[in-house]
């Protein structure tokens, strides 16, 4: 953990390797510089969520492990507190009016109550909201106490309902069913309605398109990417929902602005705020808060926080590392007035007037060390929270020259230039629309290792040879491939798991979904496609690939194989692929519509008892196809997972022995 002062400037730092160029400034693997603005308080976690003190000198931070206490004075760490069963939702922290009592939630069936004490906080009492007839996590997410106290409302996101909560009793006294997957919840000025902002929108009506999301019907598009997005209005008297109103895609942080009846709702995978009109019930205007017009999806609002004097309304953008700061005093169509430095994908967001308090959920990245082992691990989360001061006009326009720049913003803009004049191919246009050489594009993807790892001992490489454990000798194609075309050395994997790799390979993008799962993946974990609700509004590689007429055929990405019969090891796997006896079968599986009716049916999916090189002979077999007919698709998807490896379990092969060379 530390402390340190953020900068001010808009000139960039000079090139540097991902990491940390000092304190202060570090590259995150999306080339984008992190700089936040104010001071940071750093510490070993993912932080989603933050709530204040009555009194203002405490700030209660809920990250994937538990809680942090942070001195809002000093901006020191004063505790860090585990919870004693479970991890972290993406949402859910509440404190009492008299600032004893904190209320949040885990991404299993928990909420936990802490005890607040003068020198710490311990952990007192756990509530229990079971799942969908017991069988299952409810997955509780956001949560807002009751007028006088007595009662918690809480979302239920795997069951489509917002529980009331007895806190005197323990019980659930009802589960009201709203849409799917309710993120947020806040209370109407009189506390007689709730409003509950739904990841998932409305349930799909006959006949409209569906996917499963955590064992929900879903509505989708024909890409198979969740359509809808919703605000339930909930009569807490009767304990029914009333209406529900449209908003834009992946509702998740609401505010309220109750003098004025309005209600903010960040729209993370739409790049939107909606407000709505609680009176009349209906969206009254949309807040764009993009940096720059003409600027592709990805800025990913995602928290919302409301000046008390309701005169601006500060929007968390994950994509873009920043703060809007939009202006809402007499203005009809809102916008955003300028943008404030955040660290890497701010996911919330309070303020006391004077301050911005912003949970940084990925902070700086993975700069945790791992104790007693050299470099760094994907897991070793170094998130942060900044204290940022209200910057005066002068000092808005400065930080927000400084987003533009560290968030790549005129660079973006000029990617997606479209060239005006026929151009000469070449392999890597530097337009969008310019032709290149390539007609074929053959994409193979493996897991989870890192350049060091496989290609570290390479000399004429910015490598650590002290790293490289999958070297030469038992990677010979892949040395082979570096030397004679190119090394890529400093070109970085942005994922730290499956679930978010994936996106990234698949998507070029990983939604608020994922990045804020990591306390425990209590609706899916989501690396074979397998719901909707985490998939980017802009679709995947092969919907672009085929919108454009081209041709496409996927090997094994985003499936899941099963070996018939189960109980089959590697050796039987591989003795019985040696010998071809054909005894030994597979059943592959693949929840996106579109890409199942582009894959070969024969390629296994993920299943570390399947060798790489059963998968190669399948791809194999269609290419001598392809050779005979010409006709070999614009884009091949080959997934070779092998080099995941299984560690050093029992019955499991070496990774020299899984690519089965």
């Amino acid at each position: 953990m530390g402390v340190f002062a953020g900068i001010l400037g808009c000139q960039a730092p000079p090139p540097h390797q991902a990491g940390p160029v000092s304190a202060e400034v570090h590259l995150a693997p999306t080339d984008q510089w992190i700089r936040p603005a104010g001071q940071t308080a750093a510490f070993p976690g993912r932080p989603v969520d933050l709530v204040a003190a009555p009194d203002g000198k405490t700030i209660y931070v809920k990250d994937h492990r538990g809680l942090v206490v942070l001195d809002s004075a000093t901006w020191k760490v004063l505790q860090e507190l585990k919870f004693p069963e479970g991890g972290s939702s993406w949402h859910g922290i509440v404190i009492t009016k008299d600032g004893k009592r904190i209320l949040a939630s885990t991404s299993q069936s928990l909420v936990w109550e802490a005890a607040i004490n003068e020198q710490s906080i311990e952990f007192r009492r756990k509530y229990t909201l079971p799942g969908i007839e017991g069988q299952s996590s409810s997955a509780p997410a956001g949560i807002v106490l009751s007028q006088d106290e007595t009662t918690a409302l809480i979302c239920l996101s795997r069951n489509n309902a917002l529980a009331v909560l007895d806190l005197a009793t323990g019980k659930v006294l009802k589960q009201i069913s709203v849409g799917i997957a309710p993120y947020d919840v806040v209370l109407s000025p009189d506390g007689r309605q709730a409003f509950v902002s739904n990841w998932g929108g409305r349930h799909p009506r006959n006949g409209e398109k569906t996917a499963a999301s955590a064992g929900t019907p879903a509505l989708v598009d024909v890409r198979g990417v969740a359509a809808s997005g919703t605000v339930s209005v909930v009569d807490l008297s009767s304990g029914t929902e009333v209406a529900q109103i449209p908003t834009g895609l992946h509702p998740c942080d609401l505010e309220l602005d109750a003098a004025r009846g309005l209600l903010y709702v960040a729209n993370a995978n739409s790049d939107t705020v909606s407000i709505i009109d609680i009176t009349r019930r209906e969206v009254r205007g949309t807040i764009v808060v993009t940096p720059a017009e003409g600027l592709g999806f990805g800025s990913a609002p995602n928290a919302l926080s409301l000046s008390r004097d309701g005169q601006t309304l500060y929007v968390a953008n994950g994509g873009n590392n920043a703060i809007a700061v939009v202006p809402l005093k007499d203005n009809a169509d809102p916008k955003p007035a300028g943008f404030i430095p955040a660290a890497w994908f701010p996911g919330g967001i309070i303020n006391d007037g004077n301050h911005l308090f912003i949970a940084n959920v990925k902070g700086f990245g993975s700069r945790t060390p791992q104790a007693g082992k050299p470099g760094w691990n994907s897991h070793g989360h170094l998130g942060t929270v900044s204290k940022v001061e209200i910057p005066d006009a002068t000092t808005l326009v400065k930080q927000t020259q400084q987003v533009m720049q560290d968030a790549r913003v005129p660079r973006m803009l000029k990617a997606w230039e479209r060239a005006q004049s026929p151009a000469k191919p070449v392999p890597v246009p530097k337009q969008a629309g310019a032709p290149s050489v390539f007609e074929h594009v053959v994409y193979i993807i493996k897991e989870n290792r890192t350049y060091d790892q496989v290609l570290g001992d390479l000399p004429q490489g910015n490598g650590d040879p002290s790293l490289c454990v999958f070297g030469r000798e038992v990677t010979p194609n892949h040395h082979a491939l570096a030397e004679e075309f190119v090394l890529l050395d400093n070109y970085y994997c942005n994922g730290v798991c499956s679930a978010d790799g994936h996106a990234w390979a698949m998507e070029g993008y990983a939604t608020d979904y994922l990045e804020k799962s990591f306390g425990g993946w209590a609706r899916s974990y989501p690396f074979s496609g397998d719901d909707p609700l985490s998939f980017a509004p802009t679709g995947f590689i092969w919907d672009q690939v085929l919108m454009k007429g081209l041709t496409f055929r996927n090997f094994g990405e985003m499936s899941k194989t099963q070996t018939r019969p189960r109980s089959a090891s590697f050796k039987d796997v591989w003795q019985d692929y040696q010998a071809k006896t054909g005894r030994i079968t597979f059943e592959h599986e693949i929840d996106i519509e579109t890409l199942k009716r582009y894959s070969s049916p024969e390629a296994p999916g993920w299943q570390m008892r399947v060798p790489d090189a059963i998968r190669a002979d399948v791809f194999l077999k269609e290419f001598a196809e392809f050779e005979h007919t010409g006709q070999f698709p614009n884009l091949t998807i080959i997934f070779l997972p092998s080099d995941h490896t299984s560690g050093t379990r029992p019955g499991n092969p070496t990774p020299r022995g899984a690519s089965g060379r």
